[in-house]
This record gives C-alpha cells, sequence and structure tokens, in this order.
C-alpha cells in the first residue's frame, strides 16, 4: 500500500525536474535540491543523505520508481530516479517516457555538469533560466516531423544552457551557452564539426571526461575544455 505524503514546494519542482529530463540520477537531484536548507538558506550538512531519504518517502507514496544501477567512475553504482503515471498526472506533464539505455551514462554527466556551473555561474552572478538537452531541442527544431532523406540540422549541443543575470544599470542580460560532454568516443571530426556549429551561440563550454580528452579537445578547437570531477 502506498504511503501518503504532504508535497511540499520543492517536492513538486523535483517531480517537474525529473519529468523534464525523464531519468535522473540521485545524486544530481541531491545537488539540485537538497544542497541548501529551504528553511535558513545554509548549507545542509548531508544533502545526499537527505535526498535519499526523500527520494525513499515519495517512492514509497508512488510519485518515483528508483533503481539502483552501474554507475561511472569511482563509484560502482548509483541510483536513477524516473517519475510514475501518477506523479505526471499530480504535476500535469505528459506521462513519462522512457530513456534509451545506450545514452544513459552520457545524459547523466551533463546533468551533473549543468550543476557544476550553476555553482560556478551563479558565482558571477548568472543564473540558469532554462535547459534543454538534445532530445528537446531535437523535438522543439522538427516539432514531431520525421526527418526527410538529405534534411540535415545543426549539431545539437548535451546542453543548451540560457543564462541571465542584472546587470550594474538594472537591465537584464542574457546569453546562450552550448554546454558538450565529449567522451574518448569522439573522433577528431566530431569535435571539430561541433565546435564550429556551436559557433552561433554566445559561447561554448566543453567538458571532457579525462583529461586526456580535454587536451585533445583543445588541441583540435584552441578551446578549453574542463574536466569535471562529476563521478557520483
Amino acid at each position: 500500500p502506498m504511503t501518503l505524503v504532504a508535497l511540499t514546494d520543492r517536492d513538486l519542482e523535483l517531480l517537474i525536474f525529473v519529468a523534464s529530463f525523464k531519468v535522473v540520477a540521485q545524486d544530481i537531484l541531491a545537488a539540485r535540491f537538497f544542497a541548501v536548507s529551504r528553511t535558513t538558506g545554509e548549507p545542509t550538512l548531508n544533502p545526499g543523505r537527505a535526498c535519499e531519504k526523500r527520494v525513499l518517502e515519495l517512492g514509497r507514496a508512488g510519485y518515483v520508481h528508483s533503481k539502483v544501477v552501474k554507475g561511472v567512475g569511482p563509484a560502482a553504482v548509483t541510483r536513477e530516479v524516473r517519475l510514475t503515471p501518477y506523479a505526471a498526472q499530480v504535476v500535469n506533464v505528459p506521462r513519462p517516457s522512457a530513456l534509451p539505455v545506450r545514452g544513459r551514462v552520457h545524459h547523466m554527466q551533463t546533468l551533473r555538469a549543468v550543476e557544476e556551473l550553476r555553482v560556478e555561474l551563479a558565482a558571477r552572478g548568472w543564473r540558469i533560466r532554462a535547459v534543454a538537452l538534445e532530445f528537446q531541442q531535437r523535438r522543439l527544431v522538427q516539432a514531431g516531423r520525421a526527418t526527410k532523406k538529405g534534411e540535415q540540422y545543426d549539431n545539437f549541443a548535451d546542453a543548451l544552457l540560457t543564462l541571465e543575470r542584472t546587470a550594474a544599470d538594472g537591465s537584464l542580460e542574457t546569453k546562450e551557452v552550448a554546454l558538450e560532454y565529449v567522451t574518448s568516443k569522439y573522433t577528431d571530426r566530431d569535435i571539430i564539426d561541433k565546435a564550429e556549429s556551436f559557433r552561433r551561440f554566445d559561447e561554448c563550454i566543453f567538458v571532457a571526461d579525462s583529461p586526456r580528452t580535454a587536451a585533445r579537445v583543445t588541441r583540435l578547437t584552441g578551446e578549453p575544455c574542463r574536466f569535471f570531477q562529476v563521478d557520483p
């Protein structure tokens, strides 16, 4: 039997966040929603534990499914969270769809890089107003149409960030930033093509899966490439 849970504002934000990205690792939710206390504004002593406890409560109440899967890097496992059809009705979002298994690691590492950047950008006064992952950008551009033979699109970034901040004169500044998570599987041509395509945005931030990959990106593009310790 399901346990009744009174949904808080944070719960609703978390459920909508998970719905937006189909499947989200629990450590990403901890960084996004549990790093700071909503009541005091102070850093949470153990956001991972606080998140784990709430995800279990939301699971018992029938709002989320979660399961342990093979992790990346030093962590042997990670816990993935997705919405239930019941939760989708509650927060008025489409019925949850599956994320292809093949792209799961890339998907999670991209979201981890976004959260790392969120903290860094905030220190410079920038807020992330919106995040669109590759499948969301593709869906918007194609508008449900099947790709016709010979039809080509610009490269889609792993994540397209819309940033905003208040300027010294009180006006609102905005910019679009492409975030690309590069792995050792990318060919040199992949990297060069993406770098050239992403010049249409205000900025492109490359994040690599290793220092070696980061060095290759810089050599090929002349652009800095970060290596974030984003493994769970």
